[in-house]
């Protein structure tokens, strides 16, 4: 506030040869408005002297625009680029916050339940799981026809009995699997079965839900809106398999109030349940190596980064300021102790190689960019290693050498006291 104070200070006292009065308190006061539409950034700033406009924000300059003669007080020109440049951190500062807190409400308010079914020798394996963004949450038990919960958030704020009703509808749809894919429709073993159902937040608005089935990894149908659609590509069983779902209301009311109204709330209560645990960064360790040789004369330089959190990360190769657009980028893995890893990799001629660098950008960060710089062995590395691998030998000949003279001293003083 110190900055307010002197601001004011510094309008007063230039102008107080004018008309205007300061009878009433005194104050100076700063207005800042953004507005994030349309992925865009819109910023209104502007300085009050008590009910006088002196001062607004030109967001394009990133400077102050002084609306009087006597605007800028008595302070120095380094003083306002200071304060110019503090304005202008701080704005850069809240977007890229927001961006982040955007970017991860895109991520993780979503909810999908992932499902393959496969049918060989007349039995049935089924594999499920829940994914709240791209973080699993939970899997699916099929020996005990139960829950299992990931994490000790896992269960949002659902009752113990919503879970168990829960899990009882994901029985009897398991179990219903042999009646209509094998006996309705009539598949043949064997076959595979993939089924995916979404529940996403729109806009920060509304929830969309759908359901995605595959048979042998082709569309077969779809569901959304109350409605079971089949695909072009699923031909005549897909249509008798909407036929049949779309005249059981009891089954698809029971599925659309799961998309429309149990997922949401299950969903925002994960997100307020495990916030503690969505919300952790980590920052991602960094180390340069050479892979295999791509070829004679080049070298494949690979920049490793493990152990971040959340899962977005950009990684690039860098000369200088410019991107070298050969960089690979490998797909982010998973840690075991749930951070992520990636490669990136960059071929280039031996020749060229110096002065290159890979760059890490992460919301862990802070805007404070990781930056790695090849360095080759030089020679100066070489001639150490052999010092030390010389003084290592001379230490294990000297050790040899200290050994056989005290087993010789033995029996020489024995000779000596004969």
């Amino acid at each position: 506030m110190l900055f307010l104070l002197l601001l004011l200070l510094a309008a007063l006292v230039p102008g107080s040869d004018s008309e205007i009065g300061f009878e009433e308190p005194v104050y100076y006061h700063i207005i800042h408005t953004s507005s994030f539409c349309n992925n865009s950034w819109v910023h209104l700033g502007s300085g009050w002297l008590g009910e006088l406009q002196i001062h607004s924000w030109n967001i394009s300059s990133g400077t102050f625009v002084y609306l009087y003669p006597w605007s800028r007080g008595h302070f120095s020109d380094k003083e306002l680029i200071d304060l110019e440049k503090f304005f202008w951190v701080h704005i850069i500062g809240k977007k890229r916050q927001l961006e982040i807190i955007t970017r991860r409400l895109k991520e993780l308010v979503s909810y999908h339940l992932m499902q393959t079914s496969s049918f060989h020798n007349h039995s049935w394996v089924h594999q499920g799981s829940g994914w709240l963004g791209e973080l699993q949450t939970h899997r699916w038990n099929s020996s005990s026809n139960t829950i299992v919960y990931l994490y000790p958030w896992s269960r949002g704020n659902f009752s113990n009995n919503e879970l168990m009703d829960l899990e009882k509808f994901f029985h009897v749809y398991f179990s219903d699997h042999q009646e209509f894919y094998i006996f309705q429709l009539m598949f043949k073993d064997p076959f595979d079965l993939q089924v995916t159902a979404v529940c996403e937040l729109h806009s920060g608005k509304s929830w969309v839900g759908f359901v995605w089935i595959a048979i042998q990894g082709y569309d077969f149908l779809s569901f959304q809106n109350e409605t079971w659609s089949p695909s072009p590509k699923g031909g005549r069983k897909a249509q008798k398999a909407c036929e049949i779902l779309n005249m059981n209301q009891a089954y698809t009311h029971r599925v659309h109030t799961l998309l429309s109204d149990t997922f949401p709330r299950f969903t925002l209560g994960l997100l307020d349940a495990g916030k503690a645990h969505l919300q952790q960064q980590v920052k991602p360790e960094a180390w340069l190596s050479s892979g295999l040789s791509p070829g004679p004369g080049h070298l494949l330089l690979v920049c490793h980064v493990s152990g971040f959190y959340p899962k977005p990360v950009w990684v690039m190769w860098m000369r200088g300021e410019q991107e070298q657009l050969g960089t690979q980028r490998g797909d982010i893995l998973p840690n075991a102790d749930g951070t992520w890893n990636l490669q990136a990799t960059l071929d280039v001629a031996a020749g060229e190689a110096a002065g290159l660098a890979c760059r890490v950008k992460h919301s862990s960060l802070g805007g404070q960019d990781l930056v790695l710089y090849w360095a080759p062995p030089s020679a100066l590395g070489w001639i150490l290693l052999a010092v030390i691998v010389a003084l290592a030998l001379l230490a294990g000949l000297g050790f040899w050498f200290m050994k056989r003279w005290t087993q010789c001293e033995a029996p020489c003083s024995a000779l000596s006291l004969k």
